[in-house]
């Protein structure tokens, strides 16, 4: 997961941020990713509460950016950006805490978790499929 995030932040930055922002932003994303990777094998059995807060800590880290975001790609995709961060986000609190469990034999906290992460994944497929397309200039 931890690599998953780092790696949707790469093209997003790659193709709508410039100058050093677009480093930091790469390089939090990836420092950020390895540390959460070295902290899933060098602690297996860590509380999953923990390590939602790393992956919500680590999703979050966009934040900076988004002022030059919204002057390079305007606010709609930056509102897809902040929606599928929120969905994210309620998919990791979902996953952590086990709860809400609506249906437990057909649809439970699992399935709800998957639901959000599939829901906020289109929200940001939608904003990287017109920047794939047509980068802002100088990109």
């Amino acid at each position: 997961i931890f690599i998953f995030i780092a790696a949707s932040y790469t093209p997003i930055a790659l193709l709508a941020l410039t100058g050093t922002m677009r480093w930091v932003v790469l390089v939090s994303a990836w420092v950020g990713a390895l540390a959460g990777v070295s902290l899933s094998i060098g602690w297996i059995d860590a509380p999953r509460w923990l390590t939602a807060a790393a992956y919500i800590a680590l999703g979050w880290v966009a934040v900076i950016a988004f002022p030059q975001f919204a002057e390079r790609v305007g606010t709609l995709p930056l509102a897809l950006l902040i929606a599928g961060g929120l969905l994210y986000s309620a998919g990791a609190i979902v996953y952590a805490f086990q709860r809400p469990n609506p249906w437990p034999r057909t649809f439970g906290f699992h399935e709800l978790f998957h639901a959000l992460v599939i829901a906020a994944a289109v929200a940001h497929l939608a904003v990287l499929g017109p920047l794939i397309a047509s980068p802002p200039p100088g990109a």
